[in-house]
């Protein structure tokens, strides 16, 4: 019961922590979303490759429509591992800057506190606590923001198409999502 408490108290703080990397820089924010949108949908024209190619089969399509669609969903597994990768390389440089920004802002604000207060026990504790957390903790945070909510959205993604799939594409998705998240 204390662990969940405990995890339900981190949760307090994401959008405290969002809030303030929107203060810091905008465009950190957006390439964040982006990366976990894109880290969410990756395997899934592969998914629905296996699914149409399975279908196709069945009904005995053309080869010309078989081939369009197929080069489709290669060509948008393409791009949306091309535009994960382009925000996965952004993302340190941005993640450097908005550190930057906030260990100085940290440092200014410390330099506005009387002396006295910063003699105290309890000032020079949260003082290190912000420190750390500026400084090695908000990366971790991001990352780990990243990662859980883009399997929260594959994972809702995947519940809305198995209410309307057949039993091999069940199989396809979760073999996907158990490959994914090992490579992670």
């Amino acid at each position: 019961m204390k662990k969940i408490k405990e995890l339900w108290k981190a949760f307090e703080y994401i959008p405290k922590m969002f809030g303030l990397i929107y203060r810091t820089d905008k465009l950190y924010l957006f390439y964040l979303i982006c990366e976990t949108l894109c880290f969410a949908v990756i395997s899934y024209p592969s998914i629905f490759l296996v699914k149409y190619a399975f279908d196709a089969m069945e009904a005995k399509e053309p080869f010309a429509q078989f081939a369009l669609v197929c080069v489709s969903l290669i060509l948008l597994q393409l791009a949306i591992s091309l535009i994960k990768s382009k925000f996965n390389s952004i993302r340190p440089a941005r993640t450097s800057l908005v550190v930057g920004r906030l260990y100085n802002e940290f440092h200014r604000k410390s330099m506005e506190m009387d002396y006295e207060l910063l003699a105290e026990k309890e000032i020079r504790e949260m003082q290190a606590f912000a420190g750390d957390f500026i400084r090695g903790r908000l990366n971790n945070c991001v990352w780990n923001f990243v990662s859980l909510f883009s399997s929260l959205i594959a994972f809702a993604f995947s519940c809305a198409l198995l209410i309307h799939t057949n039993i091999w594409l069940i199989a396809a998705v979760v073999v996907s999502l158990f490959l994914d998240s090992g490579l992670r």
